[in-house]
């Protein structure tokens, strides 16, 4: 009984060598990756060591390391940081002596790869920040110099290009706050420039697209006042007939405004290419004659008025009746019996048109 008791634990023996050590090595693996814990540079010699016991594995015992993809992962992390710091580096060694105006590309890659190390807490390794910071400086001084020139004459988009490098770049150099706005005292210029061009529209954009970045100014609050009284001079009148090319009739078309004005699309059915275009103003009613037909009454309205191709611009907003307007007359002896339907831009109690929004194109 014993000589078999012995030959049971030895043959538990030799499993356990066989199996067990396979398994204590895996698990070794698995508890030197666990240690590796958040990755730093620092931790090039924990990666390492990991790596060696995992590459003495055999195969099978590779298989049962259930976190390696942690270790790929730390691997993948650390070559990123040693790669920040490298580029960075390399970055402020090849920066350019002395600084001239065609160093702004060297200038911005140092600073940016110098950025994303510091973003990533590896900065400390890099040497020579001092050497960014002076040829930012410089730099900076050389491009304000620049715009200050273009703005003297009046070249407004160039000057913003130039102030826009300096702010989107360096916006903490000594230079920032001035580059900021120039920016916006260049973007104003730009839009008073179109305004006297007499581009209304694209100065009132121009201008928005300044002032909803950079801020209002008081030379910008001048020139939106300028626009909106040129807005209103050009406003057209109620009943303003653009085009109409579906032929004057008896019956009429009459339709109210609600807070804001209209532009008035009356398109023929079987051919859109026949239409009425007319305008009311805000509060106001107009009245056009229409021959006899089916039509889609379709209608933009908007805050200020520009042209009938840019109707009200970015603020357009498009309509379209969803009922059939059927108009018709008729002669009865010397009389005439003739339709006249009445829409409003609002809703009203006991209104039975029915409207949905349209895209710009369906108009």
């Amino acid at each position: 009984m014993k000589r078999k008791i012995s030959i049971l634990l030895l043959l538990l023996c030799c499993v356990y060598f066989l199996f067990g050590f396979g398994i204590l090595k895996s698990y070794r693996v698995e508890r030197a990756i666990k240690n590796i814990g958040f990755v730093t540079i620092e931790s090039r010699e924990d990666i390492e060591a990991a790596e060696k016991l995992y590459a003495e594995l055999s195969e099978k015992d590779r298989n049962r390391v259930d976190n390696y993809e942690v270790l790929v992962a730390a691997r993948a992390e650390l070559e990123r940081l040693v790669g920040l710091v490298e580029t960075a580096q390399n970055a402020i060694d090849a920066l350019p002596e002395p600084i001239t105006r065609d160093s702004g590309p060297a200038i911005i890659a140092a600073n940016q790869a110098y950025n994303a190390a510091r973003a990533a807490v590896v900065h400390d390794r890099i040497t020579g920040y001092d050497k960014i910071d002076a040829a930012i400086q410089t730099y900076a001084a050389l491009v304000m110099e620049d715009a200050g020139r273009l703005m003297q004459q009046h070249r407004y988009v160039d000057a913003y290009q130039l102030y826009v490098i300096v702010w989107d770049n360096f916006p903490n150099c000594a230079y920032g706050g001035e580059a900021y706005y120039g920016c916006r005292d260049a973007g104003t210029g730009n839009a008073e420039a179109l305004y006297n061009s007499g581009r209304t529209k694209e100065a009132l954009d121009t201008l928005n697209a300044v002032e909803d970045y950079f801020g209002t100014s008081e030379t910008g609050q001048t020139l939106r006042e300028k626009i909106y009284q040129r807005l209103e001079q050009q406003r057209p009148r109620s009943g303003q007939i653009f085009q109409n090319n579906i032929g004057w009739g008896y019956c009429e078309f009459s339709v109210s405004a609600g807070s804001r004005d209209a532009c008035i699309k009356l398109e023929n059915v079987d051919d859109p290419s026949k239409y009425a275009l007319f305008y009311v103003r805000a509060g106001e009613e107009a009245l056009i004659k229409v021959k006899d037909g089916n039509y889609i009454a379709k209608y933009a309205t908007g805050e200020y008025w520009f042209n009938k191709e840019a109707l009200f611009g970015e603020s357009t907003s498009y309509t379209q009746a969803e009922d059939i307007l059927e108009f018709t007359s008729t002669r009865d002896g010397s009389s005439i019996y003739y339709s006249t339907i009445q829409i409003t831009l609002y809703e009203v109690v006991g209104g039975d048109l029915e409207t949905s929004q349209i895209d710009p194109g369906s108009f």
